[in-house]
C-alpha cells in the first residue's frame, strides 16, 4: 500500500468511525425514547434494562453501517475535492480509480465482515433484546411466538429461523 493510499484510507476510516458513533447514539436515543414508558413502571432489576439496550446495539449496527459508509465516502471525497488534493493526484498522472481504490477495497472487506457480524452477532442479539423488552413490558416468556390467531411464516435453515412475515389465521366459525 502506497503512502497516498494510506492517507486516503486513514481519512475514510476516521469519517466512517465518526459516522457510526454518531448514528449509533441517535439509534440509542430513539430506543430509549421508545421504551421510556415501560421503564418507568418496571420494578425488576436495572440490569434487565441495561441488558436490553446492550443486546439491541448489534441490531442498530445493522441499520447504521450502510448510511455511515455512504456518508464517510461522501465526506472524505468532498473534503479532498474542496482542498484540491484530488486535483494534485490527478495532475501527478494517477487515474481517478487510484483515489477511490482504498475506500472501495475497505468497503468490500467490511461488507464481508458485516455479513458475518449480522448472521452471528446481530441476529441472536435482536432476539435477546426482544426477550428483555418483553420482560420489562411484563409479558410472558412465550409471547414472542405469537398469539393464537397469528402465526409467523418462517424459513428454517440450519437451526436458524428467518421470519418472512406474520399472517392472521381465521378462526373457524361454526
Amino acid at each position: 500500500m502506497q503512502l497516498i493510499d494510506r492517507y486516503f484510507f486513514k481519512a475514510y476510516t476516521k469519517a466512517l468511525i465518526g459516522a457510526m458513533i454518531l448514528l449509533l447514539g441517535v439509534g440509542l436515543i430513539a430506543k430509549v425514547n421508545d421504551t421510556l414508558r415501560y421503564i418507568g413502571s418496571y420494578e425488576g432489576p436495572v440490569s434487565d434494562i441495561l441488558l436490553m439496550y446492550a443486546w439491541s446495539v448489534p441490531s442498530f449496527v445493522t441499520y447504521i453501517v450502510p448510511p455511515a459508509m455512504l456518508f464517510a465516502i461522501s465526506f472524505t471525497m468532498s473534503g479532498f475535492i474542496n482542498s484540491n488534493e484530488v486535483m494534485v493526484v490527478l495532475a501527478a498522472g494517477r487515474p481517478y480509480i487510484r483515489v477511490i481504490k482504498p475506500m472501495v477495497l475497505f468497503s468490500l472487506v467490511f461488507a464481508v465482515f458485516f455479513f458475518l457480524f449480522n448472521e452471528f452477532v446481530a441476529y441472536p442479539g435482536a432476539y435477546k433484546s426482544y426477550d428483555y423488552l418483553n420482560k420489562v413490558r411484563g409479558r410472558s416468556e412465550g409471547w414472542r411466538y405469537g398469539s393464537a390467531n397469528f402465526r409467523n411464516v418462517a424459513l428454517i435453515f440450519q437451526n436458524r429461523y428467518y421470519t418472512l412475515g406474520r399472517i392472521l389465521i381465521a378462526k373457524n366459525q361454526v
